[in-house]
C-alpha cells in the first residue's frame, strides 16, 4: 500500500488548494527579485566584459560595441605590475592561521558549553559568539590610539607615529 493511498481524501484536496493559492500569491515577489538580480547582475557582466578588452579595442570601436577581441592582458598587467603575488600569499599567511585558530576555540568553546554544566558557560558562549560577529576593526581601531598618544609624548616621535588612523 503507498503512502499516497493511505491518506485521507481530504488532505489532499487541502493541499492542492493551498499550492495553488501559494503559487499565484509569489508572482510579484519573483519578478521583483529576478529584476533586483539583474539590476545586480548587468553592472558586474559589463565591468567584466571591459575588463576583458583591450583598450586598443574600446578605442576604435566604443564602450557600446561587441566587435573587436577579448583577452585576459589587462588581468594579467595589473596582477605582475601590482604586486598582487605578494600581497596574496601575505593574506594566505594571515588569513589560514587565524581562520584554523578560531575554528579550533570555537570548537574548544562548542565542547564546553554543551557537556558541561558551570555558572557562566551560556554567557561565555554569547561573549565567544559576539566576538566572531564583531569585526577586528572595530577592536582595533580604539586601541590603537594608545601606542600613538604614548609615542607622541615621547621625543622620538614623528608625525606619521601621532597620527591616528581613521580608517583600516
Amino acid at each position: 500500500m503507498s503512502i499516497a493511498a493511505a491518506r485521507p481524501a481530504g488532505n489532499a484536496t487541502a493541499s492542492q488548494s493551498r499550492s495553488g493559492s501559494r503559487a499565484k500569491r509569489h508572482y510579484g515577489t519573483h519578478i521583483f527579485l529576478v529584476a533586483m538580480a539583474v539590476m545586480w547582475l548587468v553592472p558586474l557582466g559589463w565591468a567584466l566584459f571591459t575588463a576583458l578588452r583591450p583598450v586598443a579595442s574600446t578605442n576604435e570601436h566604443g564602450y557600446f560595441s561587441v566587435a573587436g577581441d577579448f583577452n585576459f592582458d589587462n588581468f594579467v598587467q595589473a596582477w605582475t605590475q601590482g604586486g598582487f603575488a605578494t600581497y596574496f600569499w601575505n593574506s594566505v599567511i594571515i588569513t589560514v592561521p587565524s581562520v584554523l585558530l578560531t575554528l579550533f576555540l570555537a570548537s574548544l568553546m562548542a565542547f564546553a558549553v554543551s557537556r558541561v554544566n558551570w555558572k557562566f558557560n551560556i554567557t561565555l558562549l554569547i561573549m565567544f559568539t559576539a566576538g566572531n560577529l564583531l569585526p577586528r576593526r572595530s577592536w582595533l581601531h580604539p586601541c590603537s590610539r594608545w601606542p600613538n598618544t604614548w609615542r607622541c609624548r615621547t621625543r622620538s616621535a614623528t608625525p606619521a607615529t601621532c597620527s591616528i588612523p581613521t580608517s583600516w
